[in-house]
């Protein structure tokens, strides 16, 4: 369901306070904690950004996977660009040029006037997969609104020491509320672990089941032959508009591993990689009928997503994790690069 014209205005007069309060010159974005959807239940992590001058606003990490993404970039254990992985909410104050035309009506239409460089408020849904795109749908217009109030209640009351924090327990101060008789919302503090969440994880289609006869055709014909595959998955940072909103295409490669020869190459949506990928490795093998003596991968849920082929023709003990696989990050960068 869309969002009202009232939810815009309270959103956008959120965004105003919050830029007016500058909580970011003693707030830093390693002072997480978290606020839950009055309705959903699902709880976001806050992530104030501004401490370093460059980019001023909020980021609210869905879930207990976009809290572990932002946790992991602090780590440096982040395996792919932010970009690709962040799944949040993003209050952010840009340019005027920087807004998308319907941003540009809808603060026209509202009434609202900005001025001068980094004053434009936008809010955008940043989802794996897909280009940053204007938020519309009416929960999550509510949900980022009252993370930004709760924020800023937040940045006061934790501002003489905003290191209280950081719990090494493993909880999170959250902002949880009540829904009192006459609709409104009481909020309370509470120190809370992360919950796995499911409601906002991006659904995966189902893997089709594989054609037994073809199977044991390609077993039959198929010789083991020494000698390893590189394989992987990663994103080209062109985004492709199909629909309304633009995607970042996932590539499914195979490389071999002793000549660096590419083997198979496809381009697919992220939420396509567990059904592409499968069906292109049979095909390779079905191809030059040779299994290799290893798969070699360095994020084992690729293996998770070639696991129907992986087992029907059990080469369990063929697959290898590596931290560095040369050839295909050789390749990738050349992709890359051509495609920049």
């Amino acid at each position: 369901m869309k969002a009202t014209e009232e939810q815009w205005k309270k959103l956008y007069e959120a965004a105003v306070s919050f830029k007016q309060a500058e909580v970011w010159n003693w707030m830093d974005n390693i002072h997480l904690f978290g606020v839950k959807h009055p309705d959903s239940n699902q709880t976001g992590y806050c992530c104030i950004m501004g401490g370093g001058g460059e980019m001023y606003g909020i980021a609210v990490y869905l879930g207990t996977e976009g809290l572990m993404t932002v946790i992991d970039m602090f780590n440096e254990k982040l395996t792919e660009d932010l970009q690709f992985a962040q799944h949040c909410l993003m209050l952010s104050y840009d340019d005027r040029e920087d807004l998308h035309p319907q941003e540009k009506a809808q603060i026209k239409e509202l009434g609202f006037k900005f001025r001068g460089r980094q004053a434009w408020p936008t809010f955008r849904l940043y989802e794996p997969g897909y280009y940053p795109w204007p938020i519309s749908e009416a929960s999550d217009v509510s949900f980022l609104t009252a993370a930004i109030e709760q924020a800023k209640e937040v940045a006061f009351m934790y501002k003489k020491n905003p290191d209280e924090l950081r719990d090494p327990s493993g909880k999170f101060l959250t902002r949880v509320a009540e829904r009192l008789p006459d609709g409104s919302l009481s909020w309370r503090s509470e120190w809370l672990e992360p919950e796995f969440d499911e409601s906002g994880a991006m659904e995966i289609p189902q893997q089709k089941p594989l054609n037994e006869l073809r199977l044991a055709k390609i077993k039959k014909s198929a010789k083991k032959q020494r000698g390893a595959w590189e394989l992987g998955t990663f994103y080209l940072p062109n985004p492709v508009l199909e629909g309304e909103r633009p995607f970042y295409p996932v590539v499914f490669l195979v490389l071999d591993q002793e000549s660096g020869q590419i083997l198979t190459c496809d381009l697919c949506k992220k939420t396509e990689i567990a059904t592409v990928a499968p069906v292109k490795l049979l095909e390779l093998i079905e191809k030059f009928k040779v299994m290799p003596s290893e798969l070699r991968a360095s994020d084992s849920r690729i293996f998770d997503d070639l696991g129907p082929v992986i087992a029907a023709l059990e080469l369990q003990e063929n697959c290898y994790l590596y931290p560095k696989l040369s050839m295909l990050e050789e390749a990738r960068d050349g992709m890359i690069e051509m495609m920049t």
